[in-house]
């Protein structure tokens, strides 16, 4: 395939991805924007400390080409997703989103939801935010457990950065996350597309 029907492919995606997940409000937004499909390739060992996308990008879409890899979104309520849980405390940094996932021990498979396209979570550490002493840690990946959903190739997840109703505009720091270890890839790695829309005259840097 072409380059430029590759980014014509790429341009379609992008365009059927704001349809479905960006109001017109926000499309029509001054200097709103969305930013060109891009593609990233993880070796074994690959990953993606804990983080939050902002920088005004409301909306992340990540595609995941061949299946591989597992991205954690440790504070999202598996029953509620993004949804504030009753009694749980405003987050308004990541410093402090980080200090919640760090104080209570949250864990990949345990704790939030992981996107996974391989059969396990092994123990392999992200910084401080993955602990190697968890006696559970073997095998993660399992059709009763509600904290993984399995991805296939050619599967996408889209999530906001941004709160809504009266704390419209304001980072939502439950939507950190991280791309945890790429392991037992051999030489194809993992593959990803991922692409954000972009809305600087309503959100709160």
């Amino acid at each position: 395939m072409g380059d430029s029907r590759i980014f014509g492919l790429c341009k379609m995606i992008g365009e059927e991805v704001a349809q479905k997940f960006v109001t017109d409000i926000a499309q029509k937004s001054p200097n709103a924007k969305r930013s060109d499909m891009q593609v990233l390739h993880y070796n074994n060992g690959g990953k993606f400390v804990l983080h939050h996308d902002g920088f005004d990008r409301i909306l992340t879409v990540i595609c995941y080409l061949n299946g591989i890899g597992q991205t954690w979104l440790p504070l999202v309520d598996v029953k509620q997703r993004l949804k504030q849980k009753q009694g749980q405390k405003d987050l308004l940094s990541l410093d402090e989103a980080i200090q919640e996932v760090n104080e209570n021990g949250m864990l990949p498979g345990r704790d939030g939801v992981v996107l996974s396209g391989s059969k396990t979570i092994s123990p392999s550490s992200i910084g401080n935010h993955y602990s190697d002493n968890d006696s559970n840690n073997g095998n993660r990946k399992d059709e009763n457990n509600p904290h993984v959903i399995s991805v296939r190739p050619g599967d996408a997840v889209a999530f906001y950065s941004y709160a809504d109703g009266d704390k419209s505009g304001q980072k939502d720091f439950r939507s950190i996350h991280a791309g945890l270890p790429v392991e037992h890839a051999g030489d194809e790695g993992k593959w990803l597309a991922t692409c954000w829309f972009h809305a600087p005259s309503l959100v709160t840097r």
